[in-house]
C-alpha cells in the first residue's frame, strides 16, 4: 500500500514539473523578442511636417505654420526636428511588442507625421536609459531618451523670440507708469553740463538736468534694452485688456542714434505667477518677461542714481593744484616724466607719469590725488548744508574752457562724517576717518 502511494506521489510531482515547464515555455514564447536594430529608420521629411496636430510646410528655404503663415516660427527648432527625423536610429527592436500601453504608445507623448510615416514617441525605458517609439510597422524600438526633446512643444513654444534692436548710442530713455508718473534720462555727454566728461546721463527735473552716475544709470537702462523674454504667452491676442496691455503697467521708450537711428518701445502688462506679459510695441506677439528686471524698472527712482565719487577729474588736464589748509595755501604744478620700470611693470617704454612739484621740489601729492578719486562715499549730501568749518580745500586749474576751475572742499559735519562740496555744492558724505587721514597726508606734504 505504501509502495503504491509512493509511486502515485512521484507521478503527481512529475506532472507538476511538466506543467510548469509548459507554462514557462508558453510564457517565453509570448514575450517580445529583443534584437539589435540594424534597420535604416531615417524618415524623409520633404516639404510638409505635422507635429502634435500642427502642420508646417516649406516655403522656399523657410518653414511656415500652415494655419497662419504670419506666426513667427523658430526655424532653428523646425530644422532640429527635420535633422532628428532624417537621422533617426534605434538601439534595439521588439519583434512582438504586445500591448502598446506598456510602452506609453497607446497615448504617445508626441506624434510626428512626415509623408506616409508617423513617428509615435512613448515613455522612457528607465532600465536601459532609452525611450520607446514606433513607426506603425508593428515593431517597437528603443532609442536615446532625448528623442522627445525636439518635438515636445505646443505652438507657442515654437515661436521665435523677438529681441531689441542693436542700440550702441542712446539718446533718451523715458519710463511711463500707468498712473502717468515716470522719468526721462538723456544722454547729454559733450554738452558741458558738468565738470567731468565721464558723466553721460542726466535726469530731467523741474530744476534742470541732474547728473547721474554713468554705471548705475546704464545698469537701470539695460533692464529694458538687454531684452530676454522667457517664453511666448500669446499670438494675435483678441483682448489686450486681459493681459494688461491696453493700458500698460510700464512703457519704456528708447531713442537711439547708432549704429542706426530709431525708437524702441517696450510695453509691460499684468503679472502672473512671478512673471509679466510684455511685448515690443506694435508686435502681434506677447511674451513672458521675468519679474526681476520689471520690478526694478517699476520701482526705479533715478534721482537715487547720483554719482557717489568724491572727484571725477582727469589729472592729465590739470595745470595746477592749489591746496588751502588752515587759511594758508600752497600751489603744486605738474611735471610729466618717463615712467620708471619696476618688477611689476618692466616694460614702460613710451609711458609717462605726472609728478607734482611744490616750489620746484617733488612731493607725494600724486598719492593724495589718487586717494581723492578712489575714496568711498557714505551717500549723497545734496540735501545737506555745510554749517561747520571748512577743513581742507583743493582748487584745480584745468584745460577745460567750460570749467577752468574746479574746487573740492571738505567740511566737518558730525563725529562720523564730513560733507564734500564741489564748486560750492554739496555732493557726498565721507567718513571722518578718511577725511582726517587726507588732512594728515596733506599736512605732512606742505609742512614736512
Amino acid at each position: 500500500m505504501k509502495k503504491k502511494q509512493t509511486i502515485l506521489a512521484m507521478v503527481l510531482a512529475l506532472a507538476l514539473i511538466l506543467g510548469a515547464g509548459f507554462l514557462l515555455s508558453r510564457k517565453s514564447s509570448q514575450a517580445p523578442a529583443v534584437q539589435d536594430s540594424t534597420e535604416d529608420l531615417s524618415i524623409s521629411v520633404g516639404g510638409s511636417l505635422t507635429v502634435n496636430g500642427l502642420t508646417f510646410t516649406k516655403a522656399g528655404d523657410a518653414w511656415v505654420y500652415s494655419a497662419d503663415p504670419d506666426f513667427p516660427l523658430s526655424q532653428d527648432k523646425l530644422n532640429t526636428m527635420v535633422e532628428t527625423l532624417e537621422g533617426l536610429e534605434a538601439d534595439r527592436a521588439l519583434e512582438n511588442p504586445g500591448s502598446l500601453s506598456q510602452y506609453g504608445l497607446d497615448k504617445p507623448l508626441a506624434t510626428v507625421t512626415a509623408g506616409p510615416v508617423t513617428l509615435s514617441i512613448g515613455s522612457d525605458n528607465a532600465m536601459n536609459g532609452g525611450r520607446y517609439f514606433s513607426l506603425g510597422n508593428g515593431r517597437v524600438y528603443i532609442t536615446r531618451q532625448a528623442l522627445l526633446e525636439p518635438f515636445d512643444y505646443d505652438l507657442l513654444g515654437l515661436a521665435k523670440m523677438e529681441t531689441a534692436p542693436r542700440m550702441e548710442t542712446l539718446s533718451t530713455v523715458t519710463l511711463t507708469r500707468a498712473d502717468g508718473s515716470g522719468w526721462t534720462i538723456r544722454n547729454r555727454q559733450g554738452e558741458h553740463l558738468t565738470y567731468s566728461d565721464s558723466i553721460r546721463y542726466f535726469l530731467d527735473t523741474a530744476n534742470g538736468p541732474l547728473a547721474l552716475d554713468t554705471e548705475l544709470a546704464e545698469s537701470l537702462i539695460r533692464k529694458a534694452t538687454d531684452l530676454e523674454f522667457t517664453g511666448c504667452a500669446a499670438f494675435k491676442p483678441e483682448n489686450l485688456a486681459e493681459l494688461g496691455l491696453d493700458s500698460p503697467l510700464l512703457t519704456v521708450t528708447v531713442a537711439y542714434s547708432a549704429p542706426e537711428a530709431g525708437v524702441y518701445t517696450l510695453e509691460i502688462g499684468s503679472a502672473v505667477s512671478g512673471k509679466y506679459y510684455a511685448r515690443i510695441s506694435g508686435s502681434n506677439t506677447v511674451y513672458w518677461m521675468d519679474a526681476v528686471p520689471v520690478n526694478a524698472l517699476r520701482d526705479s527712482a533715478p534721482e537715487t542714481l547720483l554719482p557717489d565719487e568724491v572727484l571725477l577729474l582727469d589729472m592729465d588736464t590739470v595745470n595746477s593744484v592749489t591746496v588751502r589748509l588752515a587759511q594758508e595755501t600752497w600751489q603744486f604744478t605738474p611735471q610729466v616724466v618717463d615712467k620708471q620700470s619696476t618688477e611689476a611693470a618692466e616694460d614702460t617704454q613710451d609711458q609717462t607719469e605726472i609728478r607734482w612739484l611744490l616750489n620746484g621740489t617733488e612731493t607725494n601729492l600724486s598719492q593724495v590725488l589718487e586717494t581723492l578719486t578712489t575714496m568711498a562715499s557714505l551717500g549723497s549730501a545734496r540735501a545737506l548744508t555745510p554749517t561747520l568749518a571748512q577743513e581742507l580745500e583743493f582748487t584745480f586749474e584745468t584745460q577745460d574752457a567750460f570749467y577752468p576751475t574746479v574746487t573740492l572742499a571738505f567740511h566737518r559735519y558730525s563725529a562720523r562724517a564730513s560733507i564734500v562740496t564741489l564748486n560750492g555744492e554739496p555732493t557726498v558724505l565721507v567718513s571722518r576717518s578718511d577725511a582726517a587721514a587726507l588732512y594728515e597726508a596733506v599736512t605732512a606734504i606742505v609742512l614736512g
